[in-house]
């Protein structure tokens, strides 16, 4: 999109020298012109601030009603457009117009209903549309924004400028819109995508409960060779509350199951005792490490395990300053857990 400050350049055209628009130095028409100077902005497309609120949205709505009328009536000055009796074929086409603008605005409101949606005003017949805009006009001269001497000039001044930018305006909203529309369909490819990959996670996370919860046929003696009990297929048909593991911290870094503890060697490890208990909640353990006369205590889930591994981390750390092994973490509690 073109940049509006460039359009803006633009229309002021190439730099003056200094010289020629100050004068010289040390002259009295470049000391004149070192006065201050005090610019102030005003949206050329309604009346200046200070006017009244009311004013201002008169202003506005007039200058909508004489565009109307212009498109469908006319006349060699705004008087006689105002004035004038409409004809028939001006009063049908009128009429086709304002039927359309009701359908377009039902159609709006019903594809998109949340979403509030500004209503144009209309009127019954274009002589209705007419004399509400004669009375706005002459309210406006009384108030000082127009002139009947001049035709209402300045009206029809601020109506052309509307119509002279209403190109500009028009490509900027498609150059806004095309922007929106290729967003909006990045964002729907970008939710596509996530969808999917929720999807194969979630799928991957079922069949790894599935599978860490099957344990092979132990051969014990006869009942080996003759039936034995069946295994267990599921984690929620394995799983028994209470049932806890308790290992040294050094036990478990032989093991790899711990990588390392925050400032601790090798030989503080052995002070260090982790244990692990199955919670009351499925799929919940309850992790404690104790030393000397320090204790802490955190919940592990095993969907939280098991994303970490769909997503390749290696590491995971618990109590803030433990690093364990995702992996054999992993193996450790199927092993005693699961398949015990």
């Amino acid at each position: 999109a073109q940049d509006p400050l460039r359009v803006v350049l633009a229309d002021l055209g190439e730099p003056i020298e200094e010289s020629a628009e100050l004068g010289f130095p040390e002259s009295a028409e470049y000391a004149t012109n070192q006065a201050d100077m005090a610019l102030t902005l005003v949206n050329k497309f309604e009346v200046p601030e200070q006017e009244d609120s009311s004013v201002k949205a008169l202003f506005i709505r007039t200058k909508r009603m004489i565009i109307d009328l212009i498109r469908f009536r006319g006349g060699k000055s705004l008087p006689e457009l105002l004035t004038s009796k409409p004809m028939r074929e001006e009063e049908e086409a009128y009429a086709a117009s304002v039927d359309k603008r009701k359908k377009d605005y039902e159609k709006a409101k019903k594809e998109d209903s949340d979403r509030p949606i500004a209503q144009t005003q209309t009127f019954a017949s274009l002589a209705e549309l007419q004399a509400k805009a004669l009375v706005n006009v002459e309210e406006l001269t009384r108030q000082g924004r127009c002139k009947k001497e001049n035709n209402y000039q300045d009206l029809l001044n601020a109506v052309a400028q509307d119509i002279r930018n209403q190109r500009q305006y028009r490509k900027q909203r498609k150059q806004e819109l095309d922007k929106i529309t290729q967003t909006l369909a990045e964002l729907r490819r970008k939710q596509e995508l996530y969808s999917t990959t929720i999807s194969e996670y979630d799928r991957y996370v079922n069949d790894c409960m599935k599978h860490m919860g099957k344990a092979r046929p132990r051969n014990k003696g006869f009942a080996g060779l003759f039936g034995g009990n069946k295994p267990k297929t599921v984690v929620e048909d394995t799983w028994v509350e209470g049932r806890s593991v308790k290992y040294s911290a050094a036990r478990l870094k032989e093991k790899g199951v711990l990588v390392s503890i925050d400032d601790m060697s090798d030989t503080q490890l052995r002070l260090v005792t982790i244990e692990i208990v199955s919670s009351s909640v499925k799929g919940v353990f309850e992790i404690s490490a104790s030393a000397m006369l320090k204790s802490a205590k955190m919940d592990l889930l095993l969907q939280d395990l098991l994303e970490l591994q769909y997503q390749n981390t290696a590491t995971m750390r618990l109590f803030d300053s433990c690093t364990v092994n995702v992996n054999l973490l992993l193996f450790l509690i199927n092993k005693k857990f699961l398949n015990a």
